[in-house]
């Protein structure tokens, strides 16, 4: 068994939501073999153990970020979901829809609430959700591709990015890639 079939295997069968993989080969032309397995990282050997930590306590933080519940009212009551089972968020008319991930690797509606999707969009500030549209919030985490005019989602599905949005979404990917 090779390391990326085991990462796919870790990554579809047990632990698809949460699995931070970080892969460490002396062969770089692995690199974009492992695109479809989404590791958090790939280390060349030799390294220094300055990157390994840093990768750690950056695995560290953002565990501790997608681990906080998103708290929203429906009819009065207070209701929870983990951000890392959160795909996006939709708003259409003040009504706030959040899409999760299936354990089959599909979306669903997760529920639907009354709000703003600012207000949502405030409540996340510290999280890794940022817009590509005045109506969507996307879930950094759950991002597989991202391109100048759609980013698409671990689910294989594409969504727009306004013409608004785009150079905020780049600068913000591009801010990103610099903290790995």
């Amino acid at each position: 068994m090779n390391g990326i079939y085991l990462g796919n295997k870790i990554r579809n069968d047990f632990f698809k939501e949460t699995i931070k993989i970080v892969y460490i080969s002396s062969f770089e032309k692995y690199g974009l073999d492992l695109f479809q397995v989404r590791p958090f990282n790939f280390l060349i050997k030799p390294f220094e153990y300055s990157k390994i930590e840093k990768t750690i306590q950056t695995i560290i933080k953002i565990t501790t970020k997608q681990n906080q519940p998103f708290e929203y009212n429906v009819k009065g009551e207070k209701h929870k979901v983990d951000l890392y089972k959160i795909l996006y968020f939709i708003s259409n008319a003040r009504k706030i829809t959040i899409i999760t991930l299936n354990a089959d690797n599909t979306e669903s509606v997760y529920d639907t609430f009354y709000g703003k999707i600012s207000d949502v969009g405030d409540q996340l500030i510290k999280s890794d959700f940022f817009y590509i549209h005045k109506s969507y919030l996307i879930n950094y985490h759950n991002v597989a591709i991202f391109q100048y005019k759609e980013i698409t989602l671990i689910t294989g599905k594409k969504l727009k990015i306004s013409q608004a949005y785009r150079t905020k979404v780049r600068k913000m990917r591009n801010k990103k890639m610099g903290e790995q």
